[in-house]
Formats: C-alpha cells, structure tokens, sequence
C-alpha cells in the first residue's frame, strides 16, 4: 500500500467524473485548484483518493458555530 500523508489544503468534491479516483462521499461539493491536483496526481501514479470512499460520521470533517 502506497499512502502520501500531508496538509495538502485539498478540497475534493462529489463531482461524478471523478468517481473512477475518488469515491463518492466528501464533504466538499466542488473540488478546488489543490483538490484538482491531488486528482492528478493519483491517476498519473495510478493511485486512489481513499478518503472519499466511505461516509463519514456527521461531526467529523467540519464545524457548525451557532
């Protein structure tokens, strides 16, 4: 298993093209610059964005301030 740790400031959205590399349930709806480069970055090295493959608990990933 490869994994490539880091604050990378990756935001990777639920756009349907990108479920061939990326799973379907992210926390963000559109991917930004930084997402769109770890996008390409997996698929010229043939690796996967993981942590978009499995939902996510409600709390985890963001804040709600009220």
């Amino acid at each position: 298993m490869k994994t490539v740790p880091g604050d990378l400031n990756a935001k990777v959205g639920k756009e349907s093209y990108l479920y061939p590399v990326c799973g379907g349930h992210s926390l963000h709806n559109k991917t930004n610059d930084n997402g769109k480069r770890i996008i390409n970055f997996a698929v010229v090295t043939d690796l996967a964005v993981t942590g978009t493959w499995y939902q996510h608990r409600h709390s985890q990933g963001h804040l709600e301030i009220t």
